[in-house]
């Protein structure tokens, strides 16, 4: 919608890959998130107490998720594989683009190409003081390593706090 269609564009955060997560977090305490999950997302959302915080967090990153601050454009479609090798994280898909990292190949393995395509994005958020580099990326949690992917986490509530987080900030 916000790239016309360009081959190249992609979701930062995946609401998908969010929702399994909260799904498979609480999958084995209640039968009915799993019978209402597999119906669409909102009747898992119902499921939470309309005052519970994991409900209102969830709400707040599905707006969020929809608007333009959420898409990028990738240097490569390939690269759209950080989907299933990283729950498209943002941390350790940046990660993976520097030096010898999975992705570092659409880039050359150019870090000075790295930086470019950052800066084109605007995601320059996700490094310490905007100082591009490997070393420099927020990770999304003090306790979560940037190259570590969180998928399937317990900590599923860091991961969606970060993504509400960069989705304000990128906004701006």
């Amino acid at each position: 919608m916000y790239y016309c269609g360009n081959p190249y564009a992609d979701t930062i955060i995946s609401m998908w890959q969010i929702m399994t997560s909260v799904y498979n977090k609480y999958n084995d305490k209640n039968e009915y998130i799993k019978e209402k999950s597999e119906k669409n997302i909102n009747s898992l959302l119902d499921y939470f107490k309309s005052n519970d915080i994991l409900k209102s967090d969830l709400q707040t990153l599905a707006g969020l998720a929809e608007l333009r601050q959420n898409y990028m454009l990738l240097p490569n479609r390939k690269m759209q594989r950080r989907g299933v090798w990283y729950a498209d994280q943002l941390p350790p898909t940046l990660y993976q683009c520097f030096d010898d990292g999975k992705f570092s190949c659409y880039f050359d393995y150019d870090s000075k190409n790295v930086e470019k395509w950052v800066k084109e994005q605007h995601l320059e958020i996700c490094f310490k003081d905007g100082i591009i580099s490997r070393n420099n990326i927020i990770p999304m949690d003090k306790n979560i390593p940037v190259e570590q992917c969180r998928k399937g986490t317990v900590d599923i509530e860091k991961v969606i706090d970060y993504s509400i987080n960069f989705l304000q900030n990128r906004y701006k």
